[in-house]
């Protein structure tokens, strides 16, 4: 179990999740709240798979990010 360590990460998370994922958000909000420097960033038109149902938003999200 992970969980006890997540408080522990202090770099930047940025935590992605489609917005059709009904399995992953409840684990999307749990993460966001343990790891203090995180962002969650919701991807529309997306299911579980990001990468593929939406590959130029995920880009652009994924380029935001880190620049």
């Amino acid at each position: 179990d992970i969980s006890k360590y997540l408080e522990d990460i202090k770099c930047k998370t940025l935590l992605i999740c489609g917005v059709n994922d009904k399995t992953n958000i409840k684990s999307l909000k749990f993460l966001n709240r343990k790891i203090k420097n995180s962002k969650v960033i919701l991807i529309k038109d997306s299911g579980h798979e990001v990468n593929t149902s939406n590959p130029k938003e995920l880009f652009n999200k994924l380029y935001e990010f880190w620049v």
